[in-house]
Parts: structure tokens; C-alpha cells; sequence
């Protein structure tokens, strides 16, 4: 199978990822410039292009190669031993991976240490994932530490649909069938994209399916 053909077939993007990104540099132009940003779990500093303008420091537990960029750093940390300063930073953020941690005990330790990291009136970004068997204690002990500024929810029945097409897509063994169905995405899943953003769509709440950026500010 050529490079091409590859790229085609598994470098799809999921709708909720692209709205996760697009809901994320929308939070980030409300920045100024030349803040102190730490990002933690930044997965190789994946969306440090959004913050050319401010002082960067990427996290993750494993070492990534990163792209160099001014006043930009990377870091091998772990969410719950953070070696990073306290009272230092502007802006911690940190998502799609405090509700990994393996019990609450770890996830109510790496909040605190999050918090710890901002200086008063620092805003702290992070998102809950409500299927996550830890995602109401998340928003809980985020309600508890933070005063909440914004909580953009996303990830509805429309994405969901299409993030499970993308799977079927991935786990098919039918090389036809894969073409198709890639085809079939590919096809609408930007104009799908382009109507989520302007119409939004539905979040059921009641099946806590969807996802939460929460925008919060250290207050105390």
C-alpha cells in the first residue's frame, strides 16, 4: 500500500478533535501576550503553536521530540510529583489526561499541584470527560479549588456519531470497505464540522456523552 494511500485511510481527523482545537485557540486569543504558560501532558507540545507569543513550558511523562520554538520548552514530568515552580505561572493548562490517572487519590493530588503552579488570579484549563467513571469528581474538585470562568461543552450526539464511524473505519479488515467508508467521511465530515460551529449541536446531557473545556481562575 503506497504512502499516500495510507495517509489517506488512517489520517482522518475526528470532528471532536477538531473542535476541541478550534474551541482551544479561541481560549487562547483571549491571552494578551507574554504570559507564563505551563502545559501540562502537553503530548510533545502539540498545541504550542497556539502560544508563539508567551513564555511556554511543555510537560509530558515520557520524553517527545519537539519543534523549537522561542521561549518555548519541553519537560519529562509527572502529573502527580510536578517539579514545577509554585505561584509562577499565568496559565496552566492541562487536558485529556487528569482523568487517566489510575484513582482519585492521584487526580485530587494533581489538581492541587496544578493549582499550586499559578500565581493568584492565574487561569487554569482543563476538560472532563462525563463518561469517565472520574469526570463529576473532576468538575467537583475543579469547583471546589477554582472559581469557573467558562465550561464550553462539545462532543454531541453529531461527533459522536462520526468519531464511531472513524472506528469502524480503523477496525475494518475489508480494504474496500475502509476505501468507502474513509470516502464517505472525508466527503462530509468538514461540512459536518462547519455546521456543528455554526448551528451547534446536540448535548445529551442526561447520557454523559460529551466532553467540557472548563476555564477556571485561581482566586485564593
Amino acid at each position: 500500500m503506497s504512502k499516500v494511500l495510507k495517509s489517506f485511510l488512517f489520517k482522518t481527523p475526528r470532528i471532536s478533535r477538531l473542535l476541541f482545537n478550534f474551541h482551544l485557540k479561541k481560549i487562547s486569543k483571549t491571552f494578551g501576550k507574554r504570559k507564563r504558560i505551563l502545559d501540562f501532558a502537553s503530548a510533545g507540545n502539540k498545541y504550542a503553536y497556539l502560544f508563539k507569543n508567551h513564555f511556554y513550558d511543555g510537560a509530558d511523562i515520557e520524553y517527545f521530540d519537539v519543534k523549537k520554538i522561542k521561549n518555548h520548552n519541553f519537560f519529562v514530568d509527572d502529573l502527580r510529583i510536578n517539579n514545577f515552580k509554585k505561584n509562577f505561572y499565568d496559565i496552566v493548562i492541562s487536558t485529556n489526561c487528569i482523568e487517566r490517572l489510575k484513582n482519585f487519590k492521584d487526580i485530587e493530588k494533581a489538581i492541587q499541584k496544578l493549582r499550586g503552579n499559578l500565581k493568584l488570579e492565574g487561569y487554569f484549563i482543563t476538560m472532563v470527560h462525563h463518561d469517565n467513571i472520574y469526570g463529576k469528581k473532576i468538575l467537583e474538585e475543579v469547583q471546589k479549588d477554582f472559581f469557573i470562568i467558562n465550561v464550553i461543552d462539545y462532543h454531541g450526539q453529531t461527533s459522536l456519531f462520526y468519531d464511531k464511524l472513524l472506528l469502524k473505519i480503523s477496525d475494518s479488515k475489508n480494504i474496500l470497505e475502509k476505501l468507502f467508508l474513509t470516502i464517505l467521511y472525508r466527503l462530509s465530515y468538514f461540512l459536518v464540522f462547519s455546521l456543528i460551529l455554526l448551528f451547534g449541536e446536540n448535548i445529551t446531557l442526561y447520557r454523559n456523552t460529551h466532553h467540557s473545556i472548563i476555564v477556571a481562575k485561581k482566586l485564593k
